[in-house]
């Protein structure tokens, strides 16, 4: 420490020292002494505020590590607890069937005189015997399963209680943390005059942090494309079975098939519609380039659901009064097919943005690693600055950092992530499933305004 404070003297003392971070960017500064006087001034009047933040995170520093020790210990005894539990019930339900069949041995009247009669009353005796000794085992067992599950329990209370005082301890540590970080940004964000290293540092800081929100929005990107994928693979899915519904229809309806399957199709292409919606969002924020997989079968989802839409078009909005029975299941096996091979390139797609998805969290993480040494140096060299001016080198080993942050950076990733909400599809403008009674009406009106137009030039539609 001492080789280190000599070090920062000669950088407070003359700015082209080179303690520099080595990725940090050039840092200019205007200069003057009283600039710099009015920042060592600041630094001495918050000298003891900062010492007592220091010593605060140097005596509750120990117990973030206690409280992670005790939740790891808490979570086994969960599950041991939980096992021992089942184990004391299984040997008192052992126990209660011993007792019962030694009890029955034991004082059945009818039992011993039929022993007696066939002159087998030792054979009894000994079956008495016996069951006696299984029986008082099974307690013994049952007993010692009880006395285990009774010393878990209170083990785990133990550290429960304890984990308050802990947990108190814990939030100490964090606000003192979090009042030390603003105490550094109020001293020293922004250029500092007279201290060229702690600007330098600064800088590399907010460089790499920049780097690491990049990345996070990336993540958060492909998170959302995961999202609106799974979004399309389920509307497709349900179109799907809308179209089978209309199938089923015709199948199973002479009078009103067509007009329950055309409503039907109606829902499936309503479906297909939201979907298309969904579908071209999903590569918005990836990062470019994107492979030539994802791009082809991003761009066959959409062609497939394009086709499916073209061949519900003429049969829903031209013709709805003509179209057969065998049309009607000619378009429901063309939209299936299309469909499905919708459902195929989609499902390519769910692989790839798993890939995207694992590839960029190891990225967050990465740079999140690299965010927190560069948060660290920052700190550091803030602190080496209250050494050299307000002459308190005693209190130099309550300056290492005890808190790595580099998983909560990684975790507030993760949070956000977690915050965005699932994408819908809105239902309030599908049509509702069809009924026996309104099939048949929309039929015989379709039909009639048909004949009329018809009147002139052609026989009528026929009504069944």
């Amino acid at each position: 420490m001492a080789a280190t404070t000599v070090v920062v003297q000669a950088g407070l003392k003359n700015r082209e020292a080179t303690d520099h971070h080595p990725d940090a960017p050039h840092v200019t500064t205007t200069y003057s002494p009283e600039a710099e006087r009015a920042v060592r001034d600041a630094i001495t009047a918050a000298g003891a505020k900062n010492v007592e933040l220091l010593h605060e995170i140097s005596t509750t520093g120990d117990a973030v590590h206690e409280l992670k020790a005790n939740d790891a210990r808490l979570s086994s005894l969960a599950d041991e607890l939980k096992k021992q539990s089942k184990a004391a019930r299984e040997a008192a339900t052992l126990t209660q069937d011993q007792l019962a069949k030694y009890t029955s041995d034991k004082e059945s009247f009818g039992k011993r005189w039929a022993y007696i009669l066939v002159k087998q009353r030792k054979v009894l005796e000994e079956k008495i015997r016996q069951g006696e000794q299984v029986y008082l085992q099974a307690l013994g067992a049952q007993q010692r399963a009880e006395a285990r599950e009774t010393q878990l329990l209170r083990d785990k209370n133990a550290i429960e209680a304890e984990n308050v005082e802990v947990k108190e301890k814990v939030k100490r540590h964090g606000v003192a943390h979090a009042a030390l970080d603003a105490l550094y940004e109020e001293l020293f964000d922004g250029p500092t005059p007279g201290f060229p290293d702690e600007d330098e540092r600064e800088a590399a800081f907010k460089s790499t942090k920049k780097e690491h929100d990049g990345y996070v929005a990336t993540f958060r990107a492909t998170v959302r494309a995961t999202k609106e994928n799974n979004l399309v693979k389920s509307t497709i899915g349900r179109a799907r079975a809308e179209n089978n519904r209309a199938r089923s229809a015709l199948q199973n309806s002479f009078i009103s098939g067509v007009d329950t399957a055309l409503v039907f199709l109606e829902r499936t292409a309503r479906l297909i519609e939201q979907t298309l919606n969904v579908n071209l969002k999903i590569d918005e924020g990836l990062p470019r380039p994107l492979d030539t997989a994802f791009n082809d079968n991003h761009v066959a989802v959409a062609q497939h659901l394009i086709k499916a839409r073209t061949a519900l078009q003429e049969p829903l909005e031209v013709s709805y009064a003509y179209i057969t029975n065998t049309q009607c299941n000619r378009v429901i096996q063309d939209v299936e097919d299309e469909l499905k091979l919708a459902s195929e390139a989609q499902a390519v797609l769910t692989k790839l943005l798993k890939h995207y998805e694992d590839d960029a969290i190891e990225i967050v993480k990465s740079t999140a690693r690299s965010l927190e040494d560069a948060r660290q140096g920052l700190a550091e060299i803030r602190q080496m600055a209250f050494e050299v001016i307000v002459g308190h080198g005693s209190a130099a080993p309550n300056y290492h950092e005890c808190c790595d942050r580099a998983a909560s950076f990684v975790q507030v990733a993760g949070d956000e992530t977690a915050r965005m909400p699932d994408p819908v599809i809105d239902d309030s403008g599908l049509p509702p499933p069809p009924s026996y009674e309104a099939s048949i009406f929309k039929r015989r009106g379709a039909v009639k305004g048909a004949n009329r137009r018809q009147a002139r030039s052609g026989p009528p539609v026929p009504t069944a």
